[in-house]
């Protein structure tokens, strides 16, 4: 049996009606949601065309995403064999294990002093940059909110913002790559409250 598409109705009363349609028939697709109207992350884009020449016998080298060419430090890969062949391999807690948080949040401390000063509390560990941003913003921002972000600045922050439903404005940068107040003056005539990304 093969289900097409599904959707939920207001039914003007306090719940939703859900209908599926027809399992057999000409039934049209899903639409794509207004979300996902984003421009591609055009390092991932060269990334592929990039495979895509390795899987033709073409020699590549890397330069576009930025990862350092060598690989993870000795000790880190020997505490990683050393975890895989003894400790359990499953799911952790959600916000990372509370050892690492520690020792995170200690470096901190160490590092810049009382004043950046915090406990583990403070600390979520994400398997990458992109997860990070993703919870900050969801924390930080609502549907429909009004972003500024410099135009010489992580270009993916406009992806992840704009698939949140964040409105993105683009702020100049002058000569010197800074977001001067003059420009944000001039951006928040034009817009809400905004609220600036660094780069």
């Amino acid at each position: 049996m093969q289900f097409n598409r599904c959707r939920c109705e207001d039914s003007g009363a306090s719940h939703h009606k859900l209908t599926v349609a027809a399992a057999t028939g000409d039934v049209p697709p899903l639409e794509a949601s207004r979300r996902s109207a984003i421009a591609s992350f055009k390092v991932m884009d060269v990334v592929a065309q990039a495979d895509e020449l390795m899987r033709e016998g073409r020699d590549i080298y890397h330069m576009e995403v930025g990862q350092p060419q060598s690989s993870a430090p000795e000790a880190a890969v020997r505490a990683a064999n050393s975890a895989m062949l003894s400790d359990r391999c499953g799911y952790t807690a959600a916000r990372g294990e509370m050892p690492l948080r520690e020792a995170i949040a200690g470096m901190y401390g160490e590092t810049y002093g009382d004043a950046a000063a915090i406990g583990p509390q403070h600390v979520h560990v994400t398997p990458g940059s992109s997860g990070a941003f993703s919870l900050a913003f969801i924390a930080a921002f609502d549907v429909g909110d009004a972003v500024a972000v410099a135009s010489s600045s992580y270009p993916c922050y406009r992806n992840i913002l704009t698939a949140l439903g964040i409105d993105v404005v683009t702020i100049p940068v002058n000569a010197r790559y800074v977001v001067t107040a003059l420009e944000l003056e001039t951006a928040q005539a034009r817009n809400p409250l905004l609220v600036l990304i660094p780069f």
